[in-house]
């Protein structure tokens, strides 16, 4: 305990505050929980959108899609498959960058913190590479750098095919879609757009809710008559989050209706790829 502190320089509020990260990861395999709520926080503010643009608010409809674009890119940058593609072009571009001795070293590093993110995510959220990644390890420790990148081209292929990057990044595009549609004023193709983000989230948000289910076993749920069944992802919109999007919805006139339930305080997706 005593070394532990001192690395932190006697502060005993910044050890903590580590041993509290390590545990809300712990608790949290994969980032599984975190990526639910980023997707959440997408869709509430995707929803604060449709309804200015139903309006034809342009001010309103902006200030929404302004706030969604770069929850999108961090919803994607949470993927576990997006996090270990990042780690693996770490270790690319370091065996292209540096000295070999250097370069070994750099690169060994980045392949250890991809294997770790993916030997924690869930299967249905990034494929199967751990074969993949050791192989390029133990070319990178064998200094045969002509290899190992092969491999980390191969592996960076592959996880740029992943079915949550792609629905991710689809998602990102017909955000975007939305904001250039508004620049036109073509209602109808705004209105167009967000109906279609919606449905691509809702479908992402069914995949995390799988591997929730998956990570933590199925808990049947008790039935009138007694029996029991599992416990299945919900389905439509999500419940209702206008705490989160409140800034985009100024008040014109009249004050707006309360929320039905109060909002769940969302947590940022990482600007990286920490969770």
């Amino acid at each position: 305990m005593k070394k532990a502190l001192d690395q932190y320089g006697g502060n005993l509020q910044g050890l903590l505050d580590e041993f509290r990260q390590m545990k809300a990861q712990q608790e949290d395999t994969g980032g599984v929980k975190a990526l639910g709520e980023d997707i959440q926080v997408c869709r509430a503010l995707s929803s604060a959108a449709r309804r200015a643009a139903n309006d034809k608010k342009p001010t309103e409809t902006a200030a929404a899609l302004n706030r969604l674009g770069p929850a999108l890119i961090s919803l994607r940058a949470t993927l576990p498959a997006a996090r270990v593609a990042e780690a693996v072009e770490r270790a690319a571009a370091a065996l292209n960058s540096y000295e070999t001795e250097d370069a070994v070293k750099i690169a060994s590093r980045d392949l250890m913190q991809a294997q770790e993110i993916r030997g924690s995510a869930p299967a249905t959220l990034a494929p199967d590479i751990l074969k993949d990644l050791e192989s390029a390890k133990q070319q990178v420790g064998k200094s045969d750098i002509s290899a190992a990148n092969q491999t980390l081209l191969r592996i960076i292929d592959t996880l740029a095919g992943d079915e949550s990057v792609r629905s991710a990044a689809q998602a990102l595009a017909t955000g975007r879609g939305a904001q250039e549609a508004l620049g036109r004023e073509a209602w109808g193709v705004v209105l167009a757009e967000l109906d279609n983000l919606d449905a691509l989230l809702a479908a992402l948000g069914q995949k995390v809710e799988g591997a929730k289910t998956a990570l933590a076993g199925e808990k049947p749920l008790a039935t009138a008559g007694g029996e029991t069944k599992p416990e299945t992802p919900p389905t439509g919109t999500p419940p209702a989050t206008e705490a989160l999007v409140a800034e985009t919805q100024p008040a014109a006139g009249t004050a707006p209706a309360p929320p039905a339930t109060p909002a769940a305080p969302a947590t940022g997706a990482a600007t990286s790829s920490t969770r």
